[in-house]
């Protein structure tokens, strides 16, 4: 069932990056299915995460953040760390787009702490391979580039970039929104 939910994860990723909404929700839907039918807490709580990050990239941050309110109690399960940390880091970048800027910077930085504690990548799910401590810094600093806390997002993207010089395409992002943040700090 996991594997079946991370194939479905996959296939809503591809399908919403092609503009392709209504599959997208369709297979990410099946994704949470089978992992709440499988058992796997972490995974259904990801799907919700995923749905929210959908809802936010619509135009809707109400329910964005009502569905990662909900994506960190998914089950009878507690949820590992690194879970829970990319659930209320999209938590946070929801409240931030609406306007609950002390709130989005406090689940932040409880985002960040929680990355930090699952630092190993064997103590991660196989999906979040790619939530490093560095990444965990650039999500922190992505929060705050969304509540306008300029000086903030400066120096997270400034401390996190250097380690991203084998990420190209991640480094050319970041250092726009950089960039951008020092315009504006």
């Amino acid at each position: 069932m996991l594997l079946a939910a991370e194939h479905a994860h996959w296939l809503s990723w591809v399908a919403w990056q092609e503009q392709h909404h209504g599959p997208a929700l369709a297979w990410i839907d099946l994704a949470h299915g089978w992992a709440v039918d499988g058992g796997h807490t972490d995974m259904a709580s990801w799907a919700q995460r995923v749905r929210s990050y959908y809802s936010l990239d619509h135009g809707d941050p109400v329910r964005a953040l009502r569905t990662a309110e909900a994506a960190r109690v998914v089950g009878m399960l507690p949820l590992s760390p690194a879970a829970e940390a990319v659930a209320v880091h999209q938590a946070a970048m929801a409240a931030a787009a609406c306007a609950e800027r002390d709130l989005a910077q406090r689940w932040a930085d409880e985002a960040h702490t929680l990355a930090l504690q699952a630092a190993d990548e064997g103590e991660r799910p196989g999906w979040l391979y790619w939530l490093n401590p560095t990444r965990a810094t650039l999500q922190r600093a992505d929060a705050a580039y969304a509540c306008r806390a300029w000086a903030d997002a400066v120096a997270g993207f400034r401390a996190a970039l250097p380690a991203l010089a084998g990420c190209p395409r991640d480094h050319a992002y970041y250092a726009g929104r950089l960039e951008d943040a020092e315009r504006r700090a």
